[in-house]
């Protein structure tokens, strides 16, 4: 059931000048300075519960990037990665960890585990831009002339 719904995703992915990118954090603020950053130049779509995350993107709701927390209550980012690799693994790519840092030897090893790119908290508005940009040039396999806007601008701990 799930890999038609994910096919047809991965066939209707957002092929214009503006990438969608799905972000999931459970901290508001954090989740909402990434979409104030990210919405002059991507559609942004925003999500606080990891459950809910991954019921969008395995019903088909095409992202060209995610942006997943890596603790989230109830199902975390781990979790979701690896129901990803399992169900759609060709949307792995397209999966950028956020995080504060591993809190277990479980969390540091699935970290040294994965080949995706990590954007570690606290991040700078022009880091969280540069990997959103990475990720999706690894999409479309080919740069663009498209380019999220870059700004000195830090974001702090909360």
């Amino acid at each position: 059931m799930l890999q038609p719904l994910l096919a047809s995703a991965l066939a209707s992915r957002n092929q214009s000048a503006r990438p969608r990118v799905l972000v999931v954090d459970d901290d508001i603020d954090v989740a909402r300075l990434m979409v104030r950053a990210l919405r002059p130049s991507c559609d942004v779509v925003e999500v606080h519960d990891g459950g809910i995350a991954l019921l969008r993107i395995t019903a088909g709701d095409p992202y060209d990037v995610i942006l997943l927390d890596l603790h989230l209550p109830r199902v975390d980012g781990r979790a979701i990665y690896e129901k990803l690799s399992v169900a759609a693994p060709s949307l792995l790519d397209d999966v950028v960890i956020v995080t504060g840092g591993a809190k277990t030897s479980e969390e540091t090893a699935f970290l040294a585990s994965i080949p995706n790119e990590m954007l570690e908290k606290p991040f700078a508005i022009r880091d969280l831009r540069a990997v959103v940009e990475r990720a999706r040039r690894r999409r479309t396999g080919r740069p663009s002339g498209f380019s999220i806007g870059v700004t000195g601008v830090v974001w702090s701990s909360l």
